[in-house]
């Protein structure tokens, strides 16, 4: 839940480690942890690195990478 003091922005590279923590939280919630193949160096060079993957960006704009601050 968002609060005044909340805030929603788009995610930079920075945020790697926590999106990772967040991944890997829902793929244990959607039971797939076992498979989870997403490592730092990998999202980081297809979320923000040169080559960024069309549907990612897409993604990546849409939902995963806002954070709350």
């Amino acid at each position: 839940m968002l609060t005044s003091g909340s805030a929603v922005r788009a995610a930079a590279a920075t945020d790697v480690p926590v999106l990772i923590e967040l991944m890997r939280a829902l793929a244990a919630f959607e039971d797939y942890l076992d498979d989870f193949r997403v490592d730092e160096q990998s999202l980081l060079a297809r979320a923000f690195g040169r080559e960024v993957v069309g549907e990612l960006r897409h993604y990546h704009r849409m939902s995963v990478s806002s954070i709350l601050i």
